[in-house]
């Protein structure tokens, strides 16, 4: 949550983890070899949801949604996870 955060300029310092993996973006990078894998996919995920999110925003959200989930159907069911997610925590369910 704190990617999709970030990326509606919601939380101009995102934590730790979120900075690193977007400063890094693909974590397939040597320098990342000798981290736990567990740590590089999960920076990989946040900087995926950071660029998925992003990109749903820069396409206008609202009036571009439609044409933008058909262009871009994996990055649309990070969006709708993301916004499930919210929902949920929302509702506190």
């Amino acid at each position: 949550m704190a990617a999709a955060a970030h990326a509606e300029g919601k939380e101009p310092e995102p934590p730790p983890l979120v900075q690193a993996a977007l400063q890094h973006g693909a974590v397939d990078r040597a320098e990342y070899l000798d981290q736990p894998a567990e740590l590089a996919q999960r920076m990989k995920m946040l900087n995926y949801v950071y660029r998925c999110w992003k990109s749903y925003l820069d396409a206008g959200k609202q009036t571009a949604t439609v044409p933008w989930a058909r262009q871009h159907p994996h990055e649309w069911e990070t969006v709708t996870w993301v916004m499930q997610m919210r929902r949920e925590m929302r509702d506190g369910g």
